[in-house]
């Protein structure tokens, strides 16, 4: 959970450029290898699979230092990895060839947001809130989803940009 290791004391701002970059590194693996291979398919693989792989372990580390016990800190992590595969779904916005510059940004931005926030994060609240942590409120669930929706557009802005100039020219 990128709240609980992100330092007090942050706006919403900082801790969304904070948990984008913790976060970027398998999504700009999977864009890398979808522009250098031109597959898509394989990018998102890698981009949800390595999201996903993080998301869980994090997940496991909170629920058991809330005092969850293995199978539900392993459970509860599962489902969140499971939900953090989503992070594949914009790969494939950013990859599409055929955009403008300033449309695959846009487009890629709004994909990214929508995907980490409202849904990935309000989802990743709600299995915390169900499994591990009923102590969540809706001012900290909705801030998570503030942070999240931030950090995915910041990241639909690189990861639209860098598709677009790097995109193979056709043959």
């Amino acid at each position: 959970d990128a709240q609980a290791i992100t330092p007090k004391g942050m706006s919403t701002e900082q801790q969304a450029l904070f948990s984008f970059v913790q976060s970027a590194p398998p999504t700009a693996l999977g864009l890398a290898v979808g522009i250098l291979t031109r597959n898509p398919a394989l990018a998102m693989t890698l981009a949800g699979g390595g999201g996903g792989a993080y998301q869980a372990g994090s997940t496991y580390l909170e629920a058991t230092a809330k005092g969850a016990s293995h199978d539900v800190a392993a459970r509860a992590a599962f489902i969140d990895g499971m939900i953090e595969g989503l992070d594949a779904v914009p790969l494939a916005v950013a990859l599409k060839p055929g955009s403008t510059f300033t449309k695959r940004i846009l487009k890629t931005m709004v994909a990214e947001g929508v995907t980490e926030g409202p849904v990935q994060q309000t989802l990743q609240d709600l299995n915390a809130y169900l499994s591990y942590n009923p102590d969540i409120t809706l001012g900290e669930a909705w801030q998570n989803v503030k942070v999240a929706t931030l950090a995915g557009m910041m990241g639909g802005a690189l990861y639209g940009g860098a598709a677009h100039v790097l995109e193979p020219s056709p043959r």
